[in-house]
């Protein structure tokens, strides 16, 4: 079979280079037209009633809060399962429809049992539709930074604040017990912050551009943080 269709491929050469392009030329397409999702949604279409009955115990919020909302929402279309929580002065009901619905179109018909159920509840108390995110939407990605080091010393530099010197090694320092005892080692190091004062107004502004032109020549620039450009020890 593979050999038949080396054959072929040899016998045909324009044909294949035609069908090479038309298959580069649809992925160029697809690359720039085709949405797809990093993390298909898969979650279910749901949306959550959320309504705070501050002070009351969690039975009381089910007989006054959760029950009379569960049982309305059992009658909004396309809903298959509705779920109540009810704890100390909240209650929560999570409304879960059929998998096509709308999301935007069921969040509007629980609107309206709200609307209709309203009456049932106790006096100051307003439920709110939660968010229109998804169990997709919930998730968080984070990532770890560095901030400034120096690669020409890995471990970190030590740092003497009365005299304002660096060291590579605390034994570099001087073998006094308590020039040593205040070194403070440094991993990263943080850059230079400057902001603006006036002090004819006694004001800060965070840069020059954010005071008005008429202030921008008395102001006088105040280091707030130390920074280092360049490795502190060696340049």
């Amino acid at each position: 079979m593979i050999a038949k269709l080396i054959q072929w491929s040899i016998t045909n050469r324009a044909l294949v280079v035609l069908l090479t392009l038309f298959v580069a030329a649809a992925g160029i397409w697809s690359t720039f037209n085709i949405t797809v999702d990093a993390i298909p949604d898969l979650s279910d279409v749901q949306v959550i009633i959320r309504t705070e009955y501050p002070g009351q115990a969690p039975q009381i919020v089910e007989d006054q809060i959760t029950y009379p909302l569960t049982t309305a929402m059992l009658a909004v279309p396309f809903a298959k399962v509705v779920r109540g929580y009810s704890m100390f002065g909240t209650s929560f009901v999570y409304i879960i429809f059929e998998d096509g619905t709308d999301l935007y179109w069921a969040r509007s018909r629980v609107l309206e049992q709200l609307s209709v159920v309203g009456g049932k509840l106790p006096d100051n108390v307003s439920p709110e539709l939660g968010p229109d995110a998804t169990g997709v939407g919930w998730v968080y990605e984070y990532v770890l930074v560095t901030g400034r080091y120096c690669p020409a010393h890995p471990n970190g530099l030590w740092h003497d604040p009365d005299t304002d010197t660096w060291y590579a090694d605390p034994d570099d320092a001087p073998a006094d017990p308590k020039a040593r005892a205040r070194l403070v080692r440094h991993r990263v190091f943080p850059e230079t912050k400057i902001v603006y004062a006036d002090l004819a107004e006694n004001r800060r502004y965070d840069s020059l551009q954010a005071a008005p032109p008429e202030v921008q020549p008395r102001l006088k620039p105040i280091e707030l943080v130390k920074g280092y450009d360049v490795c502190p020890l060696d340049g």
